[in-house]
């Protein structure tokens, strides 16, 4: 049996990628935020520019969520919360936020949508916490075994899945909204130059 052939990518394609990659790689980094700062950066680079100072300063997050989220800011938690949340589902669906570490944090998540301003995203995220939270005990032998065969044949016992169109549907509007909150008031985010 012979191992199937990859098609090869075009050149212009390639360089395309390549050029996207090392941008990415070698953006901008920021040791701290203040008014000034946070103006300086283009509304297009804010959002990785927040994630990349948070993602830098809580590698915690995998240890002690709770204590981590202690040391932000309520404004930082609720960008983080709804950029966690719009991550996961659009990626692969309500099942797979509450699958994932990020599920701890799904009680946070209405309040923070609700401070963005999306009410009705809130709502479908509280029906999405009793649901995931109804289906526990049937879940739970699928998240015991913690394969991705076991994480693949959850999705056919959960009830979630009708909640993800209409969620993405909103999330798509999440990113948008993250921006004018932060916009909005740059002084919760200012954080110290030593951090």
């Amino acid at each position: 049996m012979s191992t199937p052939e990859i098609p090869s990518v075009p050149p212009d394609i390639q360089a395309q990628l390549d050029r996207m990659l090392e941008a990415h790689a070698n953006r901008q980094r920021y040791s701290h935020f203040d008014k000034g700062v946070l103006a300086s950066i283009t509304d297009d680079a804010l959002e990785q520019a927040l994630l990349d100072y948070l993602f830098d300063r809580l590698e915690q997050f995998q240890q002690d969520q709770d204590q981590a989220f202690a040391a932000l800011s309520p404004q930082f938690r609720v960008f983080f919360c709804t950029w966690e949340v719009e991550a996961e589902v659009m990626n692969g669906g309500l099942n797979q936020y509450f699958w994932n570490s990020s599920g701890q944090n799904a009680e946070r998540v209405p309040p923070a949508l609700e401070e963005l301003g999306d009410s009705v995203a809130a709502d479908l995220m509280r029906q999405a916490i009793r649901t995931a939270i109804a289906e526990l005990p049937e879940m739970s032998k699928f998240l015991k075994a913690g394969t991705l065969e076991a994480f693949s044949e959850s999705y056919k016992h959960t009830s979630l899945n009708e909640l993800d169109d209409p969620f993405c549907r909103r999330a798509e509007g999440f990113p948008a909204l993250r921006l004018a909150y932060v916009r909005s008031q740059p002084e919760a985010f200012a954080t110290p130059c030593d951090a």
